[in-house]
C-alpha cells in the first residue's frame, strides 16, 4: 500500500505546479498580481497628485465616477454603479457630492426622459484631464516599453483582469 504524501511533498507539488497550457508557476502569477497590485497604488498615487496639483480636491471614488464617466460619456446611474462595482448608497452620495461641486449635471436620458442621465461638466472635465495627466504619462512609458506589438497583448490582459468574470473563469482551471 503506498504511502499518503508528505506535507512537504504536497507542498512542492503545489510550488511548482504549472498551468500545461502556459508554463506558468505558482510562484510567476504571484509575482504577477503583485506587480499589478502595486502598478495601480502607484497609478492611484499619480491621480492623487494631479489631482491635488489642480486643486481637486476629490475622494477615490469620486475621481473614479469622473474617470469612467470621461471615457464612456453620459450614462444612467445605476449602468454607471454597475460598471464602476459602486454601491448605491455610496453612488448616491458621491453623485450628490461631485454635482454639488459642479462637476457633474444630471440630465434628462437621450431615448427616455423618464430616466436621467449623468455626465461631466466642463469644469469635471478639465479637472479630470490634470487628475490623468501623469496616469497617462506612466502609461505611455510602460507601452513604450513593450513595443508596438506588445500593446494590444497588454490590453487585452489588462481588461481580462479587469472584468470581475475572469477570476470565476481561473477557478475552472484544473490543479
Amino acid at each position: 500500500m503506498p504511502e499518503p504524501p508528505s506535507p512537504v511533498t504536497a507542498s512542492a507539488v503545489r510550488a511548482s505546479h504549472t498551468d500545461p497550457r502556459l508554463y506558468l508557476r505558482e510562484t510567476e502569477l504571484d509575482r504577477a498580481a503583485s506587480l499589478v497590485l502595486q502598478a495601480a497604488r502607484l497609478l492611484e498615487r499619480d491621480a492623487a497628485t494631479g489631482l491635488s496639483r489642480a486643486n481637486g480636491d476629490i475622494s477615490a471614488a469620486e475621481r473614479d465616477v469622473l474617470l469612467h464617466l470621461a471615457l464612456t460619456g453620459a450614462q444612467t446611474v445605476s449602468a454607471l454603479g454597475k460598471a464602476i462595482d459602486m454601491p448605491k448608497p455610496t453612488l448616491a452620495r458621491v453623485l450628490n457630492s461631485l454635482e454639488a461641486k459642479a462637476m457633474l449635471e444630471r440630465v434628462a436620458a437621450r431615448n427616455d426622459a423618464r430616466r436621467r442621465d449623468v455626465r461631466l461638466t466642463a469644469q469635471g472635465q478639465t479637472l479630470i484631464e490634470h487628475g490623468v495627466r501623469d496616469q497617462r504619462a506612466r502609461t505611455l512609458a510602460a507601452f513604450r516599453l513593450l513595443g508596438p506589438d506588445s500593446v494590444s497583448h497588454g490590453m487585452q490582459m489588462l481588461t481580462a483582469l479587469s472584468r470581475p468574470s475572469t477570476r470565476q473563469a481561473s477557478t475552472k482551471i484544473a490543479l
